[in-house]
């Protein structure tokens, strides 16, 4: 039986369909049918940014959503013109299926369709056919109409609230609160702010660490005003985490002074934000050249690429496709190399590329001699040795 099906049965299946796939009423990851999940502030996602769903079926196999407070104000013309249909306000239900109306309400006359109660007073049902009938002879009060809906795997989403992409909350709230545009703000107080420039993470090197200590010997240390200073923090080895922002074609580093203008931001947000950024930016761009067997090169256009690294599944799925631990070389911010771990040939060769880049006059944006490992699922690097 469809997942549709599942969720909106009509009435006189609902026992067999009960009988049929047992449907609990929570899930091993904790989420009830009714609940809500909040993205959190900087989902740079268009579709999910300021995003409140509602849990409308909660399977082993699969878990169901509808965006609530997402009105798009389109008119359904195309499903029942010349009917009250025609005047209704259409929210963003989710990008699954987009082509399905999905209604949602609170209404005495629900006894009257096939739908379903996914919280004490308020029902989902996708027969717009016999909610016509009911919408001519009554007035029906705080009804909602979405176009498509979001589905997860039960791990996918919990995944990403362990990501921190979304948050849960419970759900005392009534159809028409949970449909405000600004609700998204109720739950994230101080975000009522939008970023007009893009930010991303950038990696640099320690310059302190014993590694650079002599090429940077004659160096003078320059006295910075403390707001000024660039926002930093250690990552590992001989690195440190740093964060830029996009001016037409170019990149400042972004300094403490970002803080005071934006004071909701932690430090945790503003690497979740730039990270978030980061796949926006170089996610479809991505490729790997070479083989798993040698020295394996990852491009994303330039700029950029010393930066993957943070990008957890990528990362994750670089190492299953070279199906070893990583051994990995970020020489400069536009070079990306892995090998196997346990290869040695490759990780002479690989050390022989950074040795040549920093060999080089003229190599821009020259970041790190050393080579590192990494964890599945982190998105930070261990320190393992100097490539030369």
């Amino acid at each position: 039986m469809g997942l549709l099906s599942k969720v909106f049965g009509k009435k006189k299946e609902v026992a067999e369909v009960q009988n049929e796939v047992e449907v609990p009423k929570e899930s091993p990851k904790g989420l009830r049918v009714g609940d809500l999940i909040v993205a959190e502030p900087f989902f740079s996602n268009p579709t999910f940014n300021q995003s409140i769903v509602m849990l409308i079926a909660v399977e082993d196999e699969q878990v169901v959503g509808l965006i609530v407070n997402k009105p798009n104000y389109k008119y359904v013309k195309d499903l029942k013109e010349g009917t009250k249909l025609q005047e209704a306000v259409v929210g963003l239900g989710g990008p699954v299926q987009t082509d399905l109306r999905i209604f949602m309400l609170s209404s005495q006359e629900i006894e009257r369709l096939p739908s379903k109660e996914v919280k004490q007073g308020v029902w989902v049902s996708d027969d717009l056919g016999q909610f016509e009938t009911i919408a001519q002879e009554s007035q029906l009060k705080e009804t909602s109409f979405f176009a498509g809906l979001v589905a997860w795997k039960p791990e996918q989403l919990s995944d990403e609230i362990k990501d921190g992409m979304w948050k849960t909350q419970p759900n005392p709230y009534s159809l028409a609160e949970l449909t405000t545009p600004g609700m998204w703000h109720e739950f994230n107080p101080g975000f009522d702010f939008e970023l007009d420039v893009k930010i991303f993470p950038r990696i640099k090197a320690n310059k302190g660490n014993e590694m650079y200590k002599e090429e940077n010997a004659d160096e003078k240390a320059i006295n910075i005003p403390a707001d000024q200073q660039p926002i930093s923090s250690d990552y590992t080895g001989d690195l440190v985490l740093c964060f830029v922002k996009e001016i037409g074609e170019h990149y400042l580093y972004l300094n403490k002074q970002f803080y005071n203008e934006y004071s909701a931001v932690t430090p945790q947000l503003l690497e979740k934000l730039a990270v978030n950024q980061l796949i926006e930016e170089v996610g479809e761009r991505i490729e790997i050249k070479g083989s798993p067997d040698d020295v394996l090169m990852v491009t994303a256009g330039g700029n950029h690429e010393a930066s993957i690294v943070l990008m957890k599944d990528f990362m994750d799925y670089l190492q299953n496709q070279v199906e070893e631990e990583l051994m990995i070389a970020i020489p400069a911010q536009d070079l990306l190399f892995v090998c196997k771990k346990n290869n040695a040939a490759a990780i002479e060769k690989m050390s022989g590329f950074v040795q040549q880049c920093f060999s080089k006059d003229d190599t821009q944006g020259l970041l790190s001699k050393g080579l590192y490992t990494r964890a599945m699922g982190s998105s930070r690097l261990e320190f393992v040795k100097q490539a030369f």
